[in-house]
């Protein structure tokens, strides 16, 4: 396998928890597999190790005070130097600072200023582990784009059992080297994704809609700029945290459109379709809205309120059999949806999402097979709004039950979904 770690300019940042004994090994392994690296301490970090310990392994100096260097600016230079940086062991009280957007010492000085990928490998009591403002604080980075390195359940150095000991330091090597490799999965290509929830209106005031957070679909959109892809995000509405920059990248690899109904996200796709080599339907499209709009707020004159309501365009229907079916087939008459200009897209990627309150597998693998997918993504409606999940990858073959966050779910399905256009491409010879 490549070694993906050679010649990464790597800083390592440490904090003050027991775990820090570990660091000299991690530093070893790290230099093995032909990374550069800085070491930037804290200062309580260095009451637990000696410094020396760790610069005999490193072969220079720790990092530890704004003013080690007098000529230069640390907290630019090395922040402006390392590819990624590994934060090992984080305490909670780091995490709190980044969180916070504290500066006051090197390290979170270093935090403000770096745009790269974040790694962070927490260590610390369990009580503290599950203290609710850590777990918020822990998502609120992975909101950002930092990896979290979960740790491990066993005896930690106070004594106790439980959730915290800081993930071994092979592993967290190893999880580096695999996002690394996933970094450059989808470099060259474009994927159209639908994101959040329609609103389809009664008047100009009131409008029907559902509960859809976009969480799913936005974590889509960040894993798939991580791995290299042109992203096309088309969004309707999503939970207020869900439009933070997270994206730091050239103004070429994200575009974004803000639609509002079914109709508007439809023209949306329908623009930008040709661009695409993997589209994503992961938008909570209304499936109805009223046959008319009210030009006046409707007033409470009735009891009964009557309202005739029409389908809309099934927007991941119309791409499945647009895209994918050639104009020739009886199935897919050349007048789909009023569309005149099918076109035949045989190396177009198509994933869709069914959320289903019964028959789960059933109902998801009719609608895989009638819309003309190559994956369908199934979950239920508990997963709505939630950080993670039960899911199901069905494709024409295979049914795979996955559980986790959805940050996770959604290297998973882009990792699958490429592994399918490279298995084509090779059958094809």
């Amino acid at each position: 396998m490549k070694n993906f770690l050679k010649n990464k300019k790597v800083l390592l940042g440490i904090s003050s928890s027991i775990a820090v004994v570990k660091i000299p090994k991690l530093i070893e392994i790290l230099s093995k597999k032909g990374a550069e690296i800085e070491v930037v301490a804290t200062k309580n970090a260095l009451k637990l190790i000696d410094v020396k310990e760790i610069e005999k392994v490193l072969n220079k100096k720790v990092w530890i005070d704004m003013f080690d260097d007098k000529k230069g600016y640390p907290h630019i230079d090395l922040a402006k130097w390392a590819d990624l940086i590994l934060l090992a062991p984080a305490t909670a009280n780091l995490i709190g600072k980044i969180c916070s957007g504290l500066a006051d010492d090197l390290l979170t000085t270093i935090m403000l200023v770096f745009q790269g990928n974040v790694f962070v490998a927490p260590a610390m009591n369990f009580r503290m582990w599950n203290n609710f403002f850590v777990q918020e604080n822990l998502n609120k980075l992975i909101e950002t784009q930092f990896k979290i390195l979960e740790p491990q359940e066993g005896k930690l150095a106070c004594g106790e059992e439980g959730m915290g000991r800081m993930m071994e330091v092979a592993d967290i090597v190893f999880n580096i080297e695999k996002f690394l490799t996933n970094k450059n999965l989808l470099v060259g290509k474009t994927i159209l994704i639908t994101v959040g929830a329609t609103r389809e209106y009664l008047d100009p005031v009131r409008f029907i809609s559902n509960g859809s957070s976009g969480k799913m679909g936005m974590a889509l959109v960040k894993a798939a700029v991580s791995m290299g892809g042109k992203v096309i995000l088309i969004r309707g509405q999503c939970l207020r945290e869900m439009y933070s920059g997270a994206f730091v990248r050239g103004d070429d690899q994200l575009k974004i459109f803000n639609v509002e109904s079914g109709e508007e996200m439809f023209e949306a796709v329908k623009a930008n379709i040709d661009q695409a080599d993997i589209f994503i339907s992961a938008a909570a499209i209304c499936d109805f809205k009223p046959e008319k709009i009210s030009k006046q707020k409707i007033k409470k004159k009735n009891e009964i309120l009557n309202i005739k309501f029409q389908k809309t365009v099934d927007i991941l229907e119309w791409v499945g059999r647009k895209c994918k079916i050639k104009n020739t087939s009886p199935t897919c008459p050349n007048d789909l949806f009023g569309q005149k200009d099918l076109f035949w897209r045989e190396k177009l990627k198509i994933i869709g999402f069914a959320l289903e309150s019964e028959n789960l597998i059933e109902n998801a693998r009719k609608k895989l097979l009638f819309k003309n997918l190559d994956m369908i993504i199934a979950n239920q409606p508990e997963n709505i709004g939630a950080q993670e999940g039960e899911f199901w990858f069905i494709d024409k073959t295979t049914e795979i039950f996955k559980k986790g966050r959805k940050e996770d779910i959604a290297i998973e399905i882009l990792k699958k979904i490429s592994q399918q256009s490279i298995d084509f491409l090779e059958n094809k010879g």
